[in-house]
C-alpha cells in the first residue's frame, strides 16, 4: 500500500515542477485533463520498468544511505511483536519529532529558523542561518557525516563566499541584506549548483552504468532459470511482462508526442520533421535512462526530502535542447528564430514532463523497494501495486491540476482576467524550466555560472583522488548545499555531527566489544533517527490543514509575541537535547546487552 500511494507523490512533482512551463511559454492557455493524464500516465510507467534493473544496480550498494527506506523499514518492523521491546527509542523518537514539529509550527516557542546577517569591512556581508527541522535533523543522521559535511561545506561556500562575493561585485547593497544575498542566491548561486550537481551526475553514471547493464543482463538470464531457483524476495515482474510494457510505452510515446506537438508549426520540411521527431523520441529515451539512474542515486544518497528533482529537470532540459541546438546548426534559417526557438522550447518541456515524472517515480520508489529489501517484501508486488499507484496518481493529479490553475493561476498565467494575483501559484521550477529552455536556442543560458559549477565539482573530484584519503568531499553534497536554502541543510549537517560523534565514541571505546554489540547500538540510534523523520512529518501533515484555513502559521503564543532570539536560544536548547537523547543511546552500553 504504502508503495502505491508513493507513486501519488512521484507523479505529482513531475508534473507540478515541469508541464507548467508550457503555460508560461505562452503556447499552452489552458491545463486539459487529458493531456497531463497521458504525459503523467507514460512517464510514470516508464519509471516503474526502468527502476526494475535501478533496483538491482542500487539496492545493495553500501555507500547508498537511501534514509527514508530505512526509516520506514524501522517504523514496520517496530510492529513485530518479537522486535517491540527493541522499539522503545523508535517511540522515543517519535514523541520528540512531534513534540519538536508542534513547537515550531504552531507555536512560538521554538524558532524553525534563524537568519542574522551584518556588514564587515563596510561591503562584505556575514552571517549565518539555522533550521531545526527534526526531519531533517533523522535524515541527518541516516546519511552520516560526509556527505552532510560536504552539505554543509557547499552551503557555507554558497551563503558567505559566493554570495556575498557576487553582491559586492556586482550589486549595490539593499536595505535589507538578508533579501539581497537571497536574490543573488536564486539568480547565480543556485546556477552554479546546477553546474556541480550534474557534473558529479555525469561522472556517477560512469560508475552506475556498468551495474545498471549488468542488472539488465540478470534480469533477462531469469527469464531462463527455473523460478524456484530464484529467491522470493529478489523476484521481479516476469520478463514477458516487462517487454509487452516496454513496447506499449514506446509506441505510447510515439503517439503522445505526435498529439501534444505540432511539428509542422515549426517547418514544412518533411525531412526536417522525420529528423526532429526521431530526436525527440531518442532524446526521451536517452534522458529517461541516464536521469533516472542519477535520481534514483541522488535518492539513495541524500534521501528524497533532499533531492534536487528541480536540478535534474534542469540537467534534462539542457541536454535535449542542447542536441536540438547542434541539429540547427545545420539548418542556419532556424538559429536566433524567436518563433522556432518558443515552438523547440514547448517541445524540449514536453520531453522534460514525460521524464520528469519518470525520474520522480523512481525517486521515490527507490526508497519504497530498500524499505521492502529490509523487511522482506517481495519486489514483484511492489511493482505492481506501484503500476496501480501510477494509474491512480495520473487520473488525481491531472484534475488536480486544472482546479488549482483555474481557481489561483500560475505564475504570471491566468484563465481570466481579473483575477488577483497575489494569490497566483509561484511554480519557481517550472518558470526556471521555461526559461531556462527558451534560453537555450536564444542564446540566454548563464553558461558562466553552470561551468563554474562544473570546475568546481571537477576540483572536488580531484581532491577526493589526490587528497582524500582521510576525509572526501562529496561533489553530489557540494552541490545540494549550494542549491538548497539554509534552513534545510543545517539540520541535515546536525544530525551528521551527531552521527560523526557516536561513530568517533564506537571506534574508541567500543573496539574491543563484538561486531554485533556495535551494531546493536547503531540501529537503536537509527531507530530515534526514524522515529525524528516520522513523527516531525506526520505532526506537519496534521497541522497543515488548521494552520492553512486559520491562514497563520502560529496559534499559540507563549512566548512574548516577536521575541525571535529567545525563539532561538530555545530552539538551541531542546535541539541539543534531542541530539545528546540520541547520541546516548547510541553509545549507552554496559556490557551485559
Amino acid at each position: 500500500i504504502q508503495t502505491g500511494a508513493s507513486a501519488s507523490v512521484g507523479i505529482a512533482s513531475g508534473v507540478i515542477f515541469a508541464m507548467p512551463a508550457l503555460l508560461m511559454l505562452h503556447v499552452w492557455t489552458d491545463i486539459s485533463f487529458f493531456n497531463t493524464f497521458i504525459m503523467s500516465i507514460t512517464g510514470g510507467l516508464l519509471g516503474v520498468v526502468i527502476s526494475i534493473p535501478v533496483r538491482r544496480a542500487l539496492i545493495h550498494e553500501e555507500k547508498l544511505a537511501f534514509p527514508e527506506g530505512r526509516a520506514i523499514a524501522e517504523i514496520l518492523k517496530s510492529g513485530d511483536k518479537n522486535t517491540k521491546n527493541d522499539s522503545v527509542p523508535l517511540y522515543f523518537g517519535i514523541v520528540i519529532g512531534a513534540l519538536m514539529s508542534f513547537l515550531q509550527s504552531a507555536t512560538n516557542i521554538m524558532a524553525a529558523s534563524y537568519q542574522r546577517w551584518t556588514l564587515a569591512f563596510k561591503s562584505w556581508i556575514v552571517g549565518f542561518g539555522v533550521g531545526f527541522d527534526p526531519s531533517l535533523i533523522g535524515v541527518g543522521y541516516l546519511i552520516g557525516f560526509e556527505v552532510t559535511f560536504s552539505v554543509l561545506l557547499g552551503s557555507l561556500l554558497g551563503w558567505d563566499v559566493l554570495g556575498p562575493y557576487l553582491i559586492k561585485k556586482h550589486h549595490v547593497l539593499a536595505a535589507n541584506l538578508s533579501d539581497e544575498l537571497v536574490h543573488v542566491w536564486l539568480t547565480k548561486v543556485r546556477y552554479i549548483a546546477v553546474g556541480t550537481l550534474l557534473i558529479s551526475a555525469f561522472l556517477s553514471i560512469g560508475l552506475l552504468l556498468p551495474k545498471f547493464i549488468d542488472s539488465i543482463r540478470v534480469v533477462f538470464s531469469n527469464v531462463h532459470s527455473k523460478a524456484v531457483d530464484l529467491i522470493e524476495t529478489d523476484k521481479d515482474l516476469p520478463l514477458p511482462i516487462l517487454i509487452l510494457l516496454f513496447t506499449f510505452l514506446f509506441m505510447a510515446v510515439i503517439g503522445v508526442l505526435l498529439y501534444l506537438f505540432n511539428f509542422h508549426d515549426v517547418t514544412n520540411s518533411t525531412t526536417m520533421i522525420i529528423i526532429m521527431f526521431s530526436l525527440a523520441v531518442f532524446d526521451l529515451f536517452f534522458a529517461l535512462l541516464i536521469f533516472t539512474i542519477i535520481s534514483s542515486y541522488f535518492s539513495g544518497l541524500v534521501g528524497v526530502t533532499c533531492s534536487p528533482a528541480s536540478v535534474i529537470n534542469m540537467g534534462i532540459v539542457l541536454v535535449v535542447g542542447f542536441t536540438f541546438e547542434l541539429l540547427f546548426t545545420f539548418a542556419p534559417h532556424f538559429k536566433d528564430n524567436t518563433h522556432v526557438a518558443t515552438l523547440t522550447a514547448v517541445l524540449v518541456v514536453i520531453i522534460t514532463t514525460i521524464v520528469s515524472c519518470a525520474q520522480n517515480v523512481a525517486l521515490c520508489n527507490i526508497q519504497d523497494l530498500k524499505t521492502g529489501q529490509l523487511v522482506g517484501a517481495k519486489p514483484y508486488k511492489q511493482q505492481i501495486a506501484l503500476i496501480i499507484g501510477v494509474v491512480v496518481a495520473a487520473l488525481v493529479v491531472a484534475p488536480s491540476l486544472s482546479i488549482l490553475y483555474r481557481a489561483y493561476g500560475i505564475g504570471s498565467i491566468f484563465p481570466r482576467a481579473g483575477m488577483d494575483h497575489a494569490h497566483a501559484l509561484l511554480a519557481p521550477q517550472a518558470m526556471m524550466l521555461a526559461t531556462l529552455a527558451k534560453g537555450i536556442f536564444l542564446h540566454t543560458v548563464p553558461w558562466k555560472w553552470l561551468g563554474l559549477g562544473a570546475v568546481i565539482g571537477l576540483l572536488c573530484e580531484v581532491y577526493n583522488l589526490i587528497g582524500g584519503k582521510y576525509f572526501r568531499v562529496s561533489a553530489t553534497g557540494l552541490g545540494i548545499g549550494l542549491y538548497l536554502p539554509l534552513v534545510v541543510t543545517t539540520p541535515l549537517a546536525i544530525g551528521g555531527f551527531v552521527a560523526f560523534f557516536v561513530k568517533r565514541y564506537h571506534q574508541k571505546h567500543l573496539e574491543s566489544e563484538t561486531l554485533n554489540v556495535r551494531k546493536h547500538l547503531h540501529n537503536r540510534a537509527v531507530m530515534v533517527s526514524s522515529g525524528l523523520v516520522a513523527g516531525g512529518s506526520v505532526m506537519a501533515v496534521l497541522l497543515a490543514v488548521p494552520l492553512a484555513l486559520k491562514g497563520s502559521g502560529l496559534s499559540f503564543n507563549i512566548l512574548p509575541v516577536n521575541n525571535l532570539h529567545l525563539s532561538f536560544l530555545v530552539s538551541l536548547l531542546i535541539t541539543g537535547m534531542a541530539c545528546y537523547y540520541c547520541y546516548k543511546v547510541a553509545t549507552s552500553y554496559h556490557g551485559s546487552e
